[in-house]
């Protein structure tokens, strides 16, 4: 993984689905973000956020949050303040 740059952030809600980001060779889940419908993906690099959206994983989200104009090997990071699985 490649270090994060900088640290400005901006309030928003999106909408996506959670999705990998990162595997191991064995196929384990190394990093969650959300994908949007327009294919737009953010990475979500706070662990325990996403030790519990893991059992959700290919489910639509709602999230409130952070976009942060950090990135980390090269997509946006995505600071999650709360999320709603949208049913």
């Amino acid at each position: 993984m490649k270090k994060i740059l900088s640290k400005n952030k901006i309030n928003f809600d999106i909408v996506g689905y959670i999705v990998p980001m990162d595997r191991d060779k064995g196929g384990n889940i190394l990093q969650l973000g959300i994908e949007t419908d327009d294919f737009v993906k953010y990475v979500i690099i706070d662990k325990k956020v996403e030790k519990r959206l893991a059992p959700y994983i290919g489910q639509k989200i709602k999230v409130t949050g952070n976009i942060s104009d950090e990135y980390l090997d090269e997509r946006q990071v995505l600071i999650v303040n709360d999320f709603r699985i949208i049913r």
